[in-house]
């Protein structure tokens, strides 16, 4: 007797084990155009696990492919409050605008360096940007896929506008950071304002 018992329990510890989780079984589902059950089978699993962000993800993808955009949204806000990696998927959220009617948008990575780049501009003659390649932040265009440094120096340099004739920038040359113009021509920086205060070039007007 005892035998058979033994027996027993150890095909229930099998087929416990052997039994997929939900975020598989739902995933297996949504690919056969299941939507409905895998909506089904996510919300119970959520009761016992609320803060799984894979279950999340499913169950955007489950809404996704009933075409039901508010609940989709809401599954992919607690992703994106759960402060989960899954939120930055570029899938989920290509499919999310599709179904919201929107255009779609991809992210293309426009550098590649140890460095860090900061505050990109576009103009007509590229993309102007500040970048620590040297061990200090100078003013750098991108133009297709070439890239140039165009004002370098001591100090740092971030924040570039292109404006008439040459490029704002700010600069901590002074310690406090101040405008300056560096001038196409003359191939030299004039400083704009000078105060304690942090000024910043954030656009350019026809005004100024």
């Amino acid at each position: 007797m005892r035998r058979y018992i033994g027996l027993a329990l150890l095909a229930l510890i099998i087929a416990v084990c052997r039994k997929k989780p939900p975020t598989e079984r739902a995933s297996e589902l949504i690919q056969k155009g299941k939507f409905a059950e895998a909506v089904t089978m996510v919300k119970k699993a959520l009761t016992t696990d609320s803060l799984n962000p894979d279950l999340y993800y499913r169950l955007c993808e489950a809404y996704i492919g009933l075409d039901s955009l508010r609940p989709a949204a809401w599954a992919y806000l607690r992703l994106y409050q759960i402060d989960s990696v899954k939120a930055d998927s570029e899938d989920i959220k290509v499919y999310l605008a599709d179904l919201a009617g929107l255009e779609p948008y991809y992210i293309t990575r426009l550098t590649r360096t140890r460095s860090n780049e900061y505050s990109p501009y576009p103009s007509p003659d590229g993309l102007y940007f500040g970048s620590s390649r040297y061990r200090r932040l100078d003013i750098y265009l991108l133009r297709g896929k070439r890239v140039r440094r165009v004002i370098k120096g001591g100090g740092w340099r971030s924040n570039p506008v292109p404006v008439k004739g040459g490029i704002c920038y700010s600069s901590g040359l002074d310690r406090d950071e101040e405008v300056y113009f560096y001038s196409r021509k003359q191939r030299k920086s004039e400083r704009l304002t000078n105060n304690e205060e942090g000024d910043y070039p954030t656009g350019a007007s026809p005004d100024g």
